[in-house]
């Protein structure tokens, strides 16, 4: 049977609208994995959606007082803390290539021991295989890479950006350049210690 040009047209506008349909539901993970949740201004203050929806356990995590703040861009990770001495510091540890399980994989990717003496802190053993690890507060900052022999490299001081302010709130960033760029995931885990 032949088809009359208007049943080729109709074809045609029905497999151009779900082509379009397709495009978009392919197109939407990629916008979603490239998107950030905001860019905060490194000022000491953490405002009102400056990093996002505050929600506790996604961008925010409270615990014994304190409040961590988490968000990034293409250019930078952003972390702020509130109700922590800016005198003491946050050690933040960064596993840029999660794997399954998330303690698993070889020296190669990443340390599993932490770093050894942060204000007479170390953890035998991370929860993960960090990439890198931070150590920040007024006056210093520094970070320091996995080796891939189990080990830190020497440290790399006045990263980023930083700022504290009133309540005891910092507020500094990382570039993602520090680990080869941005991840397309992380895990990270941090306290403060003096």
């Amino acid at each position: 049977m032949q088809k009359t040009p208007t049943n080729q047209l109709f074809h045609l506008k029905k497999t151009s609208h779900l082509f379009r349909l397709f495009l978009l539901l392919a197109l939407l993970p990629a916008l979603d994995a490239n998107a950030q949740w905001t860019t905060p201004t490194i000022n000491g203050t953490i405002g009102a959606g400056e990093y996002g929806t505050h929600t506790d356990g996604e961008n925010q995590q409270a615990s014994g007082g304190q409040t961590w703040y988490v968000t990034w861009d293409d250019n930078n990770l952003y972390i702020g803390i509130t109700n922590a001495n800016t005198a003491e510091g946050a050690v933040i540890y960064i596993d840029t290539n999660p794997l399954a399980p998330i303690n698993g994989g070889t020296n190669g990717d990443g340390t599993i021991v932490g770093f050894n003496n942060y204000d007479g802190t170390s953890f035998a053993e991370l929860p993960f295989r960090a990439n890198i690890v931070m150590y920040v507060k007024d006056g210093y900052r520094e970070y320091r890479t996995s080796n891939g022999s189990g080990g830190w490299s020497g440290a790399t001081t006045s990263f980023g950006s930083y700022a504290s302010g009133a309540g005891n709130t910092r507020e500094f960033s990382l570039p993602w350049s520090a680990v080869g760029g941005r991840p397309a995931a992380f895990a990270w885990f941090g306290y403060v210690t003096s």
